[in-house]
């Protein structure tokens, strides 16, 4: 690239950032909305103004983090986003779909069929690599992003427990990305847990992972 972009910027204030040392996930608690990002002109998805869909067949969620109790494992999840038709900015996606194929509930370990739900409005968007000034595409420190909302995921369980993911400010999880269709998030997301003396309802956070291939590949490009 001929000239380097200020990156992708949001207008936001970081609270209870969370690092996650070689994970390949940083999320963020955003307490201001996303602004538009400020790119270079010739700078653009590829493929631009284009349907991609992300798939994964392991979702896994657990609490608490480190020694969990229960454990979620959902073999279907599915993501559809369109890439702006100009420009590398972050942009609005279809919420993730989580379950076991065919709309069936995901399965915790205690054998219940819990369901899982997205809400309100997602955005994507992609986080490029310092390294573009000095390597051709793809390459490996490209980064995706997701902006969840308040609220943005729900796991209703079938004994009565209600989880709410991001219950109060927006997160930007950063995933890893292989520049050409492997979108990993891995790391710990807040949580609020609410129900009878069956849950756990002192458990403040989530460990979540899942790794989406998306169809067609997506990349930057100038």
């Amino acid at each position: 690239m001929a000239r380097k972009r200020a990156g992708l910027s949001l207008a936001v204030v970081f609270v209870g950032a969370a690092a996650f040392g070689t994970s390949p996930l940083s999320i963020h608690a955003l307490v201001a909305h996303a602004s538009p990002a400020v790119t270079e002109t010739d700078d653009h998805y590829k493929p631009a103004n284009t349907t991609i869909i992300g798939r994964s067949n392991a979702v896994s969620i657990a609490i608490p983090p480190t020694t969990p109790v229960i454990t979620w494992t959902c073999t279907n999840s599915v993501v559809v986003q369109k890439t702006p038709a100009t420009g590398l900015g972050t942009y609005k996606i279809t919420p993730p779909t989580f379950n076991d194929g065919a709309g069936k509930p995901c399965i915790d370990n205690r054998g219940f069929s819990d369901t899982v739900v997205s809400h309100g409005t997602w955005y994507a968007g992609f986080v490029d690599s310092p390294l573009d000034e000095l390597s051709k595409e793809p390459n490996l420190g490209d980064r995706l992003k997701f902006i969840i909302p308040i609220g943005g995921v729900t796991v209703t369980t079938s004994d009565g427990c209600l989880l709410t993911f991001a219950p109060t400010a927006p997160l930007k999880a950063i995933g890893a990305y292989n520049d050409i269709n492997k979108f990993s998030i891995i790391g710990v997301v807040p949580i609020k847990i609410t129900g009878g003396p069956q849950c756990p309802v002192s458990s403040v956070a989530a460990a979540f992972s899942v790794t989406y291939t998306l169809t067609p590949g997506l990349s930057d490009a100038s």
